[in-house]
């Protein structure tokens, strides 16, 4: 079983929205919490925010919602002080992907994890349309 943190940032609370969606799904969720940039909020609050759940010796994935957002900063920056690895762009399928590998008796490495989760967000982006007739 593999147990990585993962910790959701984004802007307003769809990281929290994601997170209740996941376990409609999936059911509770391990080692994971969402935390939300408030209007008004610092980049500092939201930063001493997500160190207080950040633990120094486990291995975590932070998801973001926009590269280069203050969310994406953040994870950035504290990544230089704990074991982490980002992904930007989070979507349902990334969430779903890591909490049930996290399920899974296969033993993976963090980066096989991180790839595995980057993999499913981008494979499930997809432009269709049903054309009649």
């Amino acid at each position: 079983m593999n147990l990585y943190d993962i910790i959701i940032l984004t802007h307003g609370d769809a990281g929290k929205e994601l997170l209740n969606s996941s376990e409609m799904i999936v059911g509770k969720t391990k080692n994971t919490t969402a935390i939300s940039l408030i209007i008004g909020m610092s980049p500092e609050t939201l930063m001493e925010q997500t160190r207080k759940i950040l633990r120094p010796n486990i291995k975590t994935v932070i998801l973001t919602d926009i590269y280069g957002g203050t969310p994406s900063n953040v994870a950035t920056v504290l990544s230089r002080e704990y074991p982490i690895h980002c992904i930007s762009g989070v979507n349902l399928a990334m969430l779903l992907e890591a909490n049930m590998l996290q399920d899974s008796d296969k033993e993976i490495t963090i980066e096989e994890y991180v790839q595995c989760i980057h993999d499913a967000g981008k494979d499930m982006v997809q432009s269709y349309q049903f054309n009649k007739g």
